[in-house]
């Protein structure tokens, strides 16, 4: 069998294999392809930039674990911000759930030995996801939940809320947004009420819902697992997202390699058949 045979007939198998590896590989271990980062993403990044080891601010996490992708984007923003020090309150929408992922934030960041329970991050709780509890929180965190998640103690007697009176006092707000309905709720309650900083990360399905509000009340958007991986880029964090897009376009390149390879055998087939006929006409003549 000749070079240009075996090209044009690689077993199914092969290519099945090598497919498999591809998207693999990033799954082990993130690569970090280059990845084109949206502007709304870099006004995250600029934002979260701005935070210094004086301030206080606030992540939402509303993500679970068939939503994590899009998540990792704040969970990179939050394991940035704690490398400058900057101290993190964090509360969820999303019951066990959130907090399985609150957990799995703070161990990725390395705060749970690096850093103070109650000077540099606090878990406050869960909240139910309906605008009653947005206006209730923001006009008083403290009274809100009245104790830690972690501890149960007063939250006014931990060091990193002393200076929280209402959602205004936070530097800035990072949430992410199950649901159209809370990217409308955290507008309306926290960002036209208090004229808080709020950047958001939502799902793709949820993007057309928060245009109406940008760049005027959301100042930023992660926009799913894209804009996630946009952060980790940013950020120097590669964690799940960048994963996810590593292996998309790996598994794209080597689609792509291989249907080179495949039309490469296929030309070299038929220019050998056509040198072969030439040959036999000459010899028949």
């Amino acid at each position: 069998m000749t070079l240009w045979q075996r090209l044009n007939t690689i077993h199914q198998a092969i290519l099945i294999a090598t497919i498999i590896v591809l998207i693999s590989i990033p799954i082990l271990h993130p690569v970090g392809l280059p990845v084109t980062i949206a502007q709304t993403t870099r006004e995250v990044y600029n934002g979260i930039s701005k935070a210094t080891a004086n301030d206080v601010v606030y992540v939402e996490a509303d993500w679970g674990r068939n939503t994590r992708p899009e998540g990792s984007g704040i969970v990179a923003a939050v394991r940035y911000m704690f490398d400058k020090n900057v101290k993190i309150a964090i509360a969820t929408t999303s019951g066990v759930d959130g907090f399985n992922e609150i957990d799995n934030m703070l161990q990725l960041s390395g705060a749970k030995d690096k850093k103070v329970y109650g000077v540099d991050y606090i878990i406050l709780g869960a909240m139910t996801s309906i605008e009653t509890s947005y206006a209730s929180f923001a006009a008083n965190p403290i009274g809100f939940y009245g104790v830690d998640y972690v501890n149960k103690q007063a939250l006014g007697n931990y060091q990193i809320m002393k200076s929280v009176k209402t959602i205004k006092d936070f530097r800035l707000l990072l949430c992410y947004c199950f649901g159209s309905e809370t990217i409308v709720y955290q507008v309306r309650q926290y960002a036209i009420t208090y004229g808080t900083e709020l950047y958001q990360c939502i799902g793709l399905n949820n993007v057309p819902y928060v245009w109406p509000y940008y760049p005027q009340y959301v100042k930023g958007v992660i926009q799913g697992a894209q804009g996630s991986a946009e952060m980790e880029i940013l950020t120097g964090k590669l964690a799940g997202a960048i994963a996810v897009q590593d292996s998309v376009s790996l598994a794209a390149l080597g689609t792509l390699a291989i249907i080179v390879i495949g039309n490469i055998g296929d030309y070299g087939l038929r220019r050998q058949k056509k040198a072969v006929s030439k040959i036999s006409e000459g010899m028949k003549q």
